[in-house]
């Protein structure tokens, strides 16, 4: 009887067919899948961080458009929040603890600018947390729209708005916050709603 050793060497055969298991179709689609899983995840993750990093702030400066009709100058240190943002409609930023908002709107045919900014003046004083509400006070941009302003302060919240319009255009900017912290960015909302513009719609013509 003679006595076989094992020597830990492989066979031409175990060799090939090993060599047919690397670069099978099974092994290759498995693989070119995980570099496209890694290639998408990689460049995923970089342009999301990209978009968040452009999304995420204003350049300070430079008038941001809200619309085709509106737009304002932002402050520094303020932020974009995009998921508050809808292009062409509404801007929202946030800074030590206040939300702004910017947003674009129509005049209703039969409204005032007054009577149109009475509605969320008296919507103020009906709200329990604001203490005091001061009345309507005529305002002019620095471009020279007329609109309204008002603010609302309670022990904890504050908030002001201002409203301007020319013709059917419409600009809404209001902010709303901790009232603890509201002077660190009383300079910031009054610059930036001193810099609103609003244009009439094209075609229409400005009274």
């Amino acid at each position: 009887m003679s006595a076989s050793t094992t020597t830990g060497t492989s066979t031409p055969a175990e060799i090939d067919r090993r060599h047919r298991d690397l670069f099978g179709a099974r092994s290759v689609v498995g693989a070119l899948a995980v570099v496209a899983v890694l290639c998408v995840f990689g460049f995923g993750i970089a342009a999301v961080d990209e978009w968040v990093k452009k999304s995420s702030g204003f350049a300070v400066g430079t008038a941001y458009q809200v619309s085709e009709t509106v737009s304002f100058t932002p402050a520094s240190g303020w932020e974009v929040d995009p998921k508050a943002t809808s292009p062409g409609l509404v801007v929202n930023a946030t800074k030590n603890g206040v939300t702004l908002k910017v947003i674009s709107l129509s005049l209703p045919p039969k409204d005032t600018l007054e009577s149109f900014a009475k509605v969320f003046r008296d919507s103020d004083e009906r709200n329990g947390a604001l203490a005091r509400v001061t009345a309507q006070k005529p305002f002019v941009t620095t471009s020279g729209v007329n609109g309204v302003t008002w603010d609302a302060h309670g022990p904890k919240d504050a908030s002001e708005t201002w409203i301007v319009a020319n013709g059917e255009s419409l600009a809404q900017m209001s902010a709303d916050g901790s009232a603890s912290n509201w002077a660190s960015v009383a300079p910031d909302l009054e610059a930036m709603a001193k810099s609103l513009t609003v244009s009439a719609p094209e075609g229409s013509e400005t009274p």
